[in-house]
């Protein structure tokens, strides 16, 4: 397992490339104890019906502190560790006009909440690149749960480790996403010319 636990509650962040990446996301992390932050409007019924079962951080709350704080305390309650999904970026590029897997740029009020309940606590931050027969698969592509179904696709995962910020989330946040960003550039730019 690419993850394990680093305290009661583990945050996980990836880049958003598809609304799938909430399955494969779901497949590297060990344990039964899975939330997410995520928001409740604009999603489908059965999303709702999961978020909900799973006591998602609604980050559309009328009042989202008090949100955080029910959900952190919540969680620091269960038996055994939660695993809290995110994905800072906030829209799947599936959704977006991007062609590339260049992430969107990160939105600051999970981000920010999280460092504030949880100053300090270590934060993997997954970098999700899918390929199918050796070639960037595309989030746009009509056909991309098929594709990810066959085993000619690859699905390459960088796991990162990082803490919490003391202070200027915000400027932390966008230096995490340009990290990301030139590693995935290199390697789509790399399998591209291997193409």
């Amino acid at each position: 397992m690419p993850v394990k636990p680093l305290a009661k509650i583990t945050i996980v962040n990836f880049n958003h490339v598809h609304n799938l990446d909430h399955l494969i996301a779901i497949a590297v992390i060990p344990g039964l104890n899975i939330s997410s932050v995520s928001t409740l409007s604009g999603t489908s019924h059965f999303d709702q019906k999961v978020l909900s079962r799973v006591n998602a951080i609604r980050i559309n709350a009328k009042d989202v502190w008090a949100e955080f704080r029910e959900k952190i305390n919540l969680f620091k309650g269960r038996p055994g560790n939660t695993f809290l999904l995110t994905f800072f970026e906030g829209q799947a590029l599936n959704h977006e006009k991007a062609t590339t897997f260049a992430p969107n740029k990160p939105k600051y009020g999970a981000f920010t909440m999280l460092s504030h309940f949880l100053p300090h606590t270590a934060f993997y931050d997954i970098d999700l690149f899918y390929t199918w027969k050796g070639q960037p698969l595309m989030p746009h592509d009509a056909s991309f749960l098929w594709k990810l179904l066959q085993t000619d696709t690859k699905i390459y995962l960088n796991v990162k480790t990082h803490i919490f910020p003391q202070s200027e989330p915000e400027a932390y946040l966008d230096h995490l996403y340009e990290g990301k960003r030139i590693y995935l550039d290199g390697l789509n730019s790399k399998l591209k010319n291997l193409g």
